[in-house]
């Protein structure tokens, strides 16, 4: 994550000059292209999330790079770099079998978190696209390629696991 500047912004392509662009005037013109930040803190959510589905530090760069990349610059926003973040992290999640990317990982997290790790990757999942960030179950199923209920099972069975419930 260090490759990205504190905020990252967006902004439109330059429009065709049409008509209705020409209408406008410039100050109306600087306003529709006045760049978009996206937050700090909503990078830092993002990266959070994505490190977590991946348990990688390089997977879940990639994934804010990714969501970042097809952001549609007019339309960009705070909650739409999140779900692309955490939707490329699980698209793009190669389980990384090597102990030093799961330590590195798990470095990088909150302590609270870190045992979220330590879980099987659909039980992951599950449990932070559902229960950490809060998606529908529709939204992850559709992600995960699962049916609605076997979301809600594998979220609730590793909140049993972490809670050291059998």
């Amino acid at each position: 994550m260090a490759a990205l500047a504190n905020t990252v912004y967006t902004a439109a392509p330059n429009p065709k000059p049409n008509a209705t662009w020409k209408r406008l005037g410039s100050a109306a013109q600087a306003q529709l292209m006045r760049p978009t930040p996206i937050t700090d803190d909503t990078l830092s959510r993002a990266f959070t999330t994505a490190l977590i589905l991946t348990a990688n530090v390089e997977q879940a760069e990639a994934a804010i790079l990714d969501a970042i990349s097809v952001l549609d610059p007019c339309a960009a926003s705070d909650e739409k770099l999140f779900l692309e973040a955490a939707r490329a992290a699980i698209v793009s999640d190669r389980s990384d079998s090597r102990p030093e990317a799961g330590e590195r990982a798990s470095s990088m997290l909150p302590p609270g978190l870190r045992p979220v790790l330590g879980l099987p990757r659909p039980l992951r999942h599950c449990f932070v696209l559902r229960i950490l960030a809060g998606l529908p179950a529709e939204v992850c199923a559709q992600w995960m390629h699962l049916k609605i209920p076997e979301v809600d099972q594998a979220a609730g069975r590793a909140a049993q696991v972490l809670a050291g419930i059998s």
